[in-house]
């Protein structure tokens, strides 16, 4: 049997409903692709409830190949798990919180072809329309240290901005392109992050390879974050590991923000320091977001100044 061009791999623990969706999504965009090279590869991920159930349906219906694991083995050890069941030479690392949209798989698929590019993602916005991932860079804090940030995050979904392609330090692991031999030579995602930095920690192997990670901003699909898991409880030690990992290697965007938006990174945009505490006047209201990159949050922080 002919090997498969592309593996669309989906993980899921548990919440059924949102694995539903998403595959009636696949479905219906990526359909006729399935059913001439394309395969799907099923991650139940130790679910709770009857996961494992749907993803035997879905074999019968589509032939998916279903990987049952009998424990939850985090985001990481789930999609790697994923991505050694796969035929495909590009894989397309989906969670079941994704909604896909007309033309978004297959551009994804294309771009991670390239010889040039290690990783590709699509715009992300939430349910609801704003934006949820338009490409990740660092910032440096009010205290000195680096701060990862997703640009452009909680602005309008359809922002001119972020409707563009571009290469960028990293890219968001809710829908990830790669080359399946680049996946596994780079041993896939390390299982040492526990749902959280595991995705960025994979983009910074790759562009250490001299690879790129492309941001397709002119393909849109919906994120449901924090319907699956939610916040994760190793935060603090993901962040220590990846610290530990990457500060030495990484600085800050503000050259490409300036260059490429036109605009400058917030300087009082840390969670501790930002908004300010009047210790006594008026109040005043101001409706958007005021630490992002848009004209917008340019505007509103010069109001809430002047």
């Amino acid at each position: 049997m002919t090997a498969p061009t592309v593996s669309v791999v989906m993980g899921a623990y548990g919440k059924r409903s949102l694995s539903e969706s998403c595959l009636a999504s696949v479905l219906e965009h990526a359909g006729s692709e399935l059913a001439r090279d394309w395969e799907l590869v099923l991650v139940d991920n130790g679910s709770p409830d009857d996961t494992r159930e749907l993803f035997r349906e879905w074999e019968a219906r589509v032939g998916a190949r279903v990987v049952v694991l009998d424990q939850n083995r985090d985001f990481a050890g789930g999609f790697n798990a994923g991505a050694e069941a796969a035929r495909g030479r590009v894989l397309l690392l989906l969670s079941n919180d994704i909604v896909v949209t007309p033309g978004a798989l297959q551009t994804l698929a294309a771009t991670a072809a390239e010889p040039d590019v290690g990783l590709a993602a699509a715009r992300l916005v939430f349910p609801h329309g704003t934006l949820q991932h338009a490409g990740f860079g660092y910032r440096r804090t009010a205290t000195g240290g680096l701060q990862n940030m997703h640009y452009f995050y909680g602005e309008p979904g359809n922002l001119p901005a972020a409707r563009v392609v571009l290469d960028v330090d990293a890219l968001n692991g809710a829908c990830f392109a790669i080359r399946s031999e680049l996946f596994a030579e780079l041993g896939g995602f390390d299982h040492q992050f526990r749902n959280g930095a595991e995705d960025i920690d994979l983009c910074n192997r790759v562009r250490m390879r001299g690879l790129r990670a492309v941001y397709r901003g002119d393909v849109c699909m919906v994120h449901r974050e924090g319907a699956t898991v939610g916040a994760s409880p190793h935060a603090l030690e993901n962040d220590r590991r990846y610290r530990a990992r990457w500060d030495r290697f990484v600085d800050a965007d503000d050259e490409f923000v300036a260059r490429t938006f036109g605009a400058r990174m917030n300087p009082l945009a840390d969670a501790e320091l930002w908004p300010p505490v009047a210790a006594e006047g008026a109040a005043i209201s101001l409706e958007g977001h005021l630490v992002t990159l848009s004209p917008q949050a340019a505007e509103l922080r010069g109001l809430l100044a002047a």
